[in-house]
């Protein structure tokens, strides 16, 4: 939990905190640097791709070279600004743990900061909106902007997007000005909510959405981390802070670097088509300009965890300054990538008309609908025709890592625990990134399979996963079991069972949202079930999770697709059958739910038999040991003993 200064000493941040003339002017350069050398990269990417000379169509309106560089260079300023503020608001993460009196100063600046750039941000971006209408329509900035035009383009995607986009950089930018601690909180998920949505638009839409919309919104995001953070570093920590920030920054930007490294090779491929095409278009040739500057980012990064992060540490003279200086020249860097990226979304791929257009490109009408190509399903396709899930593959990453950290550090590191954690991850990762993940919109009865795993089994598997004796976390002990088993009931039903079911299967991101809710809320109740007392209460939540998933099996049997038969009906594939497909759908649900029961059964310690006298504490080297499982609980509501 990030704790803002202003908790601590109970008083309120003032904004316009400044350092001393001394530090301010000892990096004043570098945001106007940044920001020339984004402005040459976007140069170099719109001639490298073409797009700085577009082929006109005879007889089609033309915006003008105005719009042609104007808007480029305004999505490129807006995504910058958006940037540093997401920075901004990571210094208190970067600083927690120091005392009040050391971080006031420096989260002071960063908040103020946040402010400005996010009030940037947001004016830009309604300044995108009117370059894109200009754009979209082939006329001058000036004669495009009606009020009916600016209206029309809030109905298509484009538009709609950047809406979003300035609504929520608004409402960060209101919390991070804000004088109370829940306010600053939500400031830097709503920031980085802002700057994700930009990776929804530009050629996200085009095809293979199920792969490129989550692998842009892991790039967009880790990129925004990775560049923000270190904006942070250079412009608000100090000799005091810098030595206890610079091991959390290093870290993060190691993960950070794999991620945008992983997310931009996945989409490159997708949108490339070929390895021909990485040489041979606009496309490719930026794609490769890219590529080489993470790899130089790369080597900084190496430079700073094996020079001078120890050097740091040990408080060396002139090593803060080399590390700054260090620091700068790979901002300098990071600014020509991001207008290496700004201009690579104004570059049209070129295996964009293969696959999301309609028949008449070419494209087969249900291909066109999936984006992808679904060929007849077998044993075969679905262990050959992966499609990696990039969002969804990062999250699990990172809580497995975290849960081996925050294990090892413990001392609760055991086998049966650990083996229950990388079960978890494998069997998420099979539902959402292997073959299924082809037929998953396609097929009803793998829609539901994949919701019921996601749902159901893997929430057990991370329930085992806790070594028994461990705290609830804090977060999941607020509310009764009971609360948090209706809803993760709720979020089950309701997309399996409403209208919600239709746009999961028709929208690959928000099917992405389903199955990590899912994951989310049954792995908060199970933990949340273990750790609490047994009794009545626990035993009538445990019943009612259990009974409630079996009740959704019922209604699907019953109701078979009815939430998401329009979709199935429109795609009409010649080789599915819709009513076999239902009830297969249904018995799968119920078979997914018994599976997990009886593994949940199998693997909880037996409780003591009645009668029997209550084991003796084992006296060890450190202490007494406490006997395990003698309450007599119900099987079903506590975790596996740890080993």
């Amino acid at each position: 939990m990030v704790i803002w200064p202003a908790e601590r000493t109970r008083s309120p941040i003032r904004v316009g905190t400044v350092p001393p003339a001394a530090e301010r002017t000892a990096t004043s350069w570098v945001l106007p640097a940044v920001l020339l050398c984004g402005l040459l990269g976007l140069a170099a990417a719109l001639v490298l791709g073409g797009a700085a000379a577009p082929t006109l169509v005879a007889g089609l309106p033309d915006a003008g070279g105005a719009t042609t560089w104007a808007l480029p260079a305004a999505v490129h300023l807006a995504q910058a600004a958006a940037v540093l503020s997401l920075g901004a608001l990571l210094v208190p993460a970067l600083l927690r743990g120091l005392p009040a009196d050391r971080v006031v100063t420096p989260v002071a600046r960063a908040q103020h900061t946040a402010v400005a750039a996010g009030a940037v941000a947001v004016l830009t971006t309604v300044l995108v909106y009117g370059l894109t209408l200009s754009d979209l329509v082939g006329r001058p900035l000036l004669a495009a902007v009606t009020s009916a035009g600016l209206a029309e383009l809030a109905d298509f995607r484009p538009g709609r997007v950047l809406i979003v986009t300035a609504l929520l950089g608004l409402a960060a930018t209101a919390a991070a000005a804000g004088r109370s601690v829940t306010a600053r909180r939500t400031a830097l998920p709503l920031a980085a909510a802002a700057l994700g949505s930009w990776a929804l638009g530009g050629h996200t839409a085009q095809g293979s959405e199920d792969i490129t919309a989550p692998a842009m919104l892991v790039h967009v995001l880790a990129a925004g981390a990775w560049v923000g953070g270190l904006a942070a570093v250079v412009l608000f920590l100090r000799a005091g802070v810098l030595a206890h920030a610079l091991p959390r920054f290093s870290a993060l930007a190691l993960g950070c670097w794999i991620a945008v490294g992983t997310s931009g090779v996945i989409v490159a491929a997708v949108r490339l088509g070929s390895f021909s095409s990485l040489l041979g278009s606009g496309y490719g040739r930026v794609v490769l300009a890219k590529l080489a500057a993470l790899l130089v980012l790369g080597g900084f990064g190496l430079w700073h965890r094996t020079r001078l992060a120890a050097a740091v540490r040990e408080g060396a003279t002139g090593t803060r300054r080399a590390v700054l200086r260090l620091a700068g020249v790979e901002l300098l860097v990071m600014g020509a990538t991001m207008g290496l990226a700004a201009g690579l979304s104004r570059t049209p791929p070129p295996a964009a008309h293969l696959t999301g257009h309609d028949s008449a490109h070419g494209t087969p009408r249900i291909e066109g609908m999936l984006g992808h190509k679904i060929p007849v399903v077998s044993v075969e396709n679905v262990a050959i025709l992966w499609r990696p899930d990039v969002l969804v593959l990062t999250l699990t990453a990172l809580a497995l890592v975290g849960y081996l950290r925050s294990a090892r550090r413990a001392g609760t590191l055991r086998t049966a625990p650990t083996a229950a954690a990388l079960a978890a991850a494998v069997v998420l990762t099979l539902v959402t990134s292997s073959g299924v993940a082809t037929y998953s919109s396609a097929v009803w009865s793998i829609t539901v399979g994949v919701l019921t795993v996601s749902g159901v089994l893997v929430p057990v598997l991370i329930a085992l996963a806790r070594p028994a004796g461990s705290s609830c976390p804090r977060l999941l002990a607020r509310p009764a079991p009971a609360v948090l088993a209706v809803a993760a009931l709720a979020w089950s039903a309701a997309w399996l069972l409403t209208p919600l079911a239709r746009l999961a299967t028709s929208t690959p991101l928000l099917f992405t949202v389903a199955v990590l809710g899912a994951v989310l809320w049954g792995s908060a109740f199970l933990i949340r079930l273990a750790g609490a007392p047994a009794g009545p209460s626990t035993r009538t939540a445990a019943g009612l999770w259990w009974g409630g998933q079996a009740l959704i099996g019922v209604a699907l049997l019953v109701g078979g697709a009815a939430a998401a038969r329009p979709w199935f009906a429109e795609l009409n594939l010649a080789w599915i059958y819709p009513g076999d497909d239902e009830r297969t759908a249904a018995l799968l649900c119920l078979g997914i739910l018994a599976a997990a029961l009886v593994l949940r059964l199998l693997t909880t310690p037996a409780a003591p038999r009645t009668g029997a006298p209550p084991a003796e504490p084992r006296r060890t080297a450190t202490g007494v040991e406490p006997t395990r499982n003698s309450s007599g609980s119900s099987p079903i509501v506590h975790p596996v003993g740890a080993e």
